[in-house]
């Protein structure tokens, strides 16, 4: 019976010597982040930009067309339609590296659905139906009668309960 404790201990000792032996992963996979511009209208160019952690060379394709580059980041601008309005297309950004004698490729997509820009009618000063001003309307109405008029009930409530306990 006074074996089995030495056998835990000798068994323990041997986990606690091996755990460190097992591989561990010190960075986190390296991902791709793709920026495009959200308001980006159909018919005119579409400005974007892949960066990432690491140096590799890039390959980045929209509706067709493609564009390539080398480091950890790239940018450029696609041509677009005016016909492409309101349709989702894919962005593909793609990064080859090496990363200690080891060659990977990480990759990321993501949605592009441009503006008609065209159909967005531009506010005619003239015509406004704002004040002309530029001061924001009074949307509060007649709150601060209603304050009032709280804030007196409260005094008297108050008044009424501190007069009963006196009394």
């Amino acid at each position: 019976m006074r074996s089995i404790p030495r056998i835990l201990v000798a068994l323990a000792a041997l986990l606690l010597v091996a755990a460190p032996l097992a591989p561990a992963q010190a960075y986190p996979d390296p991902a791709v982040t793709i920026v495009i511009d959200p308001d980006a209208c159909a018919g005119e160019a579409l400005p974007f930009s892949a960066s990432t952690s690491v140096s590799g060379e890039w390959i980045v394709t929209y509706d067709g067309q493609s564009a390539t580059g080398s480091g950890t980041s790239v940018s450029g601008t696609f041509d677009t339609d005016a016909a492409d309005a309101g349709v989702s297309r894919v962005l593909t950004a793609t990064n080859s590296y090496v990363s200690d004698g080891i060659p990977g490729t990480i990759s990321a997509t993501a949605d592009v659905v441009l503006e008609d820009c065209d159909a967005i009618a531009p506010v005619d000063e003239e015509t406004d139906a704002g004040d002309g001003n530029g001061i924001l309307p009074g949307t509060g109405g007649q709150s601060i009668w209603w304050l009032v008029a709280a804030l007196a009930l409260l005094a008297l409530g108050a008044g009424t309960l501190t007069l009963r306990r006196r009394g």
